[in-house]
């Protein structure tokens, strides 16, 4: 993925820098080549600290979940367990109740239990009651108690889990609050480096421009003297005297020369904007296997305009919009105005769009409105970055503070996890 910075230009920097024009450029503490390369750094960093808190999100959101889970199976243990202990006791008390009837009538033959019954249940009571059958009873309300023992057991095991769990939870958490705050730390200190640095290309700019200036008016000072001191004498004999006063070749003839081209950082074009070039590239690692599926899903007609509406706007952590987003936030609030719910996280929306058996690896496969991943090593399980294909190679995302929602070029090498649509 390729995410790049650019800053405001230096020609519109002259136009409000005339003021520092009396600050000697020497009295700063790192020339500028040093400070751009900090601010570089500095931004490399950032962009790594910005994936990694998306990763431990996303880590966090499974731990969350797997505890959602886990909680949802103790309630319906809970519930089972109420509903045979209620079994177990009308049961009880309707055996209670026979055993007291057969009781007051006193004896009774074989014949006239089953002759004198008027369904299976009053027969298999009064068989029992009488001592014929009581072994089969007997398991049926040793079952019973079987099944609660078991439902408890269960709780039980569900119970330690959900320690187990509670504890993963909390653990990641303070993980993600780990990678917030050096994000945090990280995005001040680049923005004062960058602010420093933004102050002094205004300060040489315009002291290069002070200095153009003054030299402009040195030479069409000395052209102005040039013209009037010098004069021509033209005798009868047509002999020209040259006068003592007039310049000689090594004199500047008037024009008025050019300031020097500004020392512009590594990444200035012919627009003058001074863009940071990318960080280092880490190794390329092994892609992920192709499995040639082409069926990317329907991603649905207008998400992509949702999306690209949005652009220019600021990343924010956690956002979902509508006027900041995180990567996920953005592309789960594109669909979500097309009626479609996503996750707000994007290994959840990656293991969506793979459930779906929509995950495609060739960007000829992909649609507008697919979803885009990447990964550490391009893994589908370590999934950091989201977007949204445009089309055209290209796709739309919020790509890290200080950049916002932006369009880039699609690069399918490195930690490229593949795409997809959700639905």
């Amino acid at each position: 993925m390729k995410l790049k910075r650019t800053r405001t230009t230096l020609a519109l920097l002259l136009s409000g820098a005339l003021t520092f024009s009396t600050v000697p450029v020497a009295l700063y503490a790192e020339p500028t080549a040093t400070l751009q390369d900090q601010v570089d750094e500095a931004y490399s960093t950032l962009m790594t600290y910005t994936q990694e808190l998306e990763y431990a999100n996303n880590q966090l959101f499974q731990v969350q979940e797997d505890l959602a889970s886990i909680q949802e199976q103790i309630k319906q243990t809970e519930s089972d367990i109420a509903t045979k202990q209620a079994e177990l006791e009308e049961g009880q008390a309707a055996l209670s109740d026979r055993v007291s009837v057969l009781y007051k009538q006193g004896g009774f033959n074989l014949m006239s239990v089953v002759l004198g019954v008027s369904d299976f249940e009053e027969l298999f009571s009064r068989v029992y009651y009488a001592n014929k059958v009581a072994e089969q009873d007997a398991a049926l309300v040793n079952s019973v108690k079987t099944t609660k023992a078991e439902l408890e057991e269960k709780q039980s095991a569900l119970a330690a889990q959900e320690a187990e769990q509670k504890q993963l939870v909390s653990d990641q958490e303070a993980k993600t609050s780990e990678v917030q705050t050096k994000l945090s730390a990280q995005q001040s200190y680049y923005n004062g480096l960058d602010s420093e640095l933004q102050t002094q290309l205004a300060a040489e700019a315009a002291a290069r421009a002070a200095e153009a200036a003054a030299e402009a008016e040195r030479a069409q000072e000395q052209e102005n003297n040039s013209d009037g001191g010098s004069t021509t004498d033209t005798t009868t004999g047509g002999d020209t005297n040259t006068d003592a006063n007039t310049p000689d070749a090594s004199t500047p003839s008037g024009g008025t020369s050019s300031p020097s081209t500004p020392n512009t950082p590594s990444g200035g074009g012919s627009d003058n904007t001074v863009t940071t070039p990318d960080p280092e590239p880490e190794p390329e690692p092994e892609p992920p296997t192709d499995t040639g599926n082409t069926d990317s899903g329907n991603a649905p007609s207008g998400v992509v305009d949702v999306a690209l509406a949005q652009v220019g706007k600021p990343y924010v952590w956690a956002a979902s919009g509508p006027d900041s987003f995180d990567c996920s936030g953005l592309t789960s609030y594109a669909y979500r105005q097309m009626g479609i719910s996503i996750p707000h996280s994007s290994q959840s929306q990656y293991n969506l769009v793979s459930s779906k058996g929509h995950l495609v690896y060739s960007v000829s496969a992909l649609s507008p409105g697919d979803l885009v991943f990447w990964g550490y090593g391009g893994s589908g399980s370590s999934i950091y970055h989201v977007g949204m294909y445009i089309g055209g190679g290209q796709y739309v995302h919020a790509s890290m503070p200080g950049v916002g929602v932006v369009v880039g070029t699609l690069s399918t090498g490195g930690n490229f996890a593949g795409g997809g649509s959700p639905v």
